[in-house]
């Protein structure tokens, strides 16, 4: 099970964000991510030791922390996720 916790939050694969199950487990929304992220930090020890030692800026890591980056595709690649489309559901056909 995919699982990890930030900001008193947990990032279970099998439920969304308001423990409703998925249509499809495998999808991660970006906070998903972020979620992800700080655990692998979590586990590194700090945000700097994990930046340091996937080859990121201390600032980089933090700016993807407070919004102001996105997850880079090399960083995903590092905590284990990739980008990709998706199709999801808008409403109602023709709304």
């Amino acid at each position: 099970m995919l699982e990890a916790k930030h900001m008193g939050r947990t990032v279970d694969a099998t439920e969304n964000y308001r423990g409703r199950a998925r249509r499809d487990p495998a999808l991660l929304t970006d906070d998903d991510v972020i979620c992800l992220l700080a655990a692998a930090c979590e586990k590194a020890g700090s945000r700097a030791n994990w930046a340091k030692a996937n080859g990121f800026t201390v600032t980089f890591v933090n700016y993807v922390f407070s919004g102001q980056r996105k997850v880079s595709d090399r960083m995903a690649e590092k905590i284990g996720v990739r980008r990709a489309p998706a199709w999801t559901w808008r409403g109602r056909a023709g709304t």
